[in-house]
């Protein structure tokens, strides 16, 4: 195999720069991209102790979080995030919104917040002002990577024993997604370690 290039360190600059530029150009939000900003935001900006994303068993949240540094005000803390204004309207559907507003039953956290792009945050606001949702707003903000809080979200549960279960579940999730997390990496590791020795065999002219 052979690439013509003159300058290998030049080459993947290039290479890595164009990656850059399409994905700052790409105007789409994914729940993914955002989730990862929430996370590194609860845990290093908020300084809080722990939070996992796609914790279920009765709750199906899209992130939980906790902070247990003062064991008398260990809250949790649950986000949806939405990228699409339809879905987000259609969230309110789920019979857990039933539970947490109105029969106060099952697993319910202390507080719940919806984490929306800039590109909803109009629509979001006047949605929750409109429909008089208790729930609180995060919006996402891609040019300064921040989030910030809109509307704070009153308390909707107090049960020691509820918040007990759904710390388990925490636990439980963000365990298991270090172990895959870490099962992915030497996954990966291993194929670049399979490129570069194939690299090293090209020739560059």
């Amino acid at each position: 195999m052979v690439v013509i290039k003159h300058d290998y360190d030049e080459f993947w600059s290039s290479f890595n720069q164009l990656d850059l530029f399409k994905k700052t150009l790409d105007p789409r939000y994914t729940a993914d991209e955002l989730k990862l900003v929430l996370m590194k935001w609860w845990r290093f900006d908020r300084r809080h102790d722990l939070i996992a994303t796609e914790v279920g068993r009765g709750i199906n949240a899209d992130a939980l979080g906790i902070d247990i540094a003062d064991p008398a005000r260990g809250e949790i803390t649950e986000f949806e995030v939405k990228v699409d204004f339809e879905d987000m309207k259609a969230d309110r559907d789920k019979p857990k919104h039933k539970r947490y507003l109105i029969t106060k039953s099952g697993l319910i956290p202390d507080y719940f917040y919806y984490v929306v792009p800039e590109t909803l945050e109009s629509r979001a606001k006047r949605w929750l002002e409109d429909t008089n949702c208790p729930y609180g707003l995060i919006v996402y903000c891609r040019c300064s990577q921040a989030l910030y809080r809109y509307k704070t979200c009153p308390k909707l549960c107090s049960s020691l024993e509820k918040r007990a279960e759904l710390f388990r579940q925490l636990c439980c999730r963000a365990s298991s997604q270090l172990i895959s997390n870490n099962q992915d990496y030497l996954v990966e590791r291993d194929k670049t370690k399979e490129m570069v020795k194939e690299l090293l065999k090209t020739k560059f002219i």
